[in-house]
């Protein structure tokens, strides 16, 4: 793990979209959204969409133990305020973000 990352959650990124922000895989980077900032792991994968960013939910926790506890970064401060009208779930997939290294 590098410096401060340690129990970071990561977020997938094309390997071509990295290069062009100058991001290597395992590299610490900011993802920024008009409601918040979080502090990642960068790890770059094939699969991942060109422009288009992958950040698992369910971590960022600020309590349930020490096991949980300040582990990871809470993705869920980046969504915007749109509600899916049939579930609704935040619509994570319209968020854009803004992503550099930290």
């Amino acid at each position: 793990h590098k410096a401060g990352l340690k129990g970071a959650n990561t977020t997938e990124i094309n390997p071509d979209t990295a290069e062009e922000l100058g991001i290597k895989d395992g590299d610490a980077v900011l993802l920024e959204s008009p409601k918040g900032t979080i502090k990642v792991r960068a790890k770059l994968y094939e699969g991942a969409m060109p422009q288009v960013v992958n950040v698992p939910l369910g971590q960022g926790h600020t309590a349930y133990g020490r096991w949980a506890d300040g582990h990871g970064a809470n993705a869920n401060v980046l969504l915007g305020g749109a509600l899916d009208p049939f579930t609704g779930l935040p619509l994570s997939n319209q968020t854009r973000i803004r992503i550099r290294k930290a």
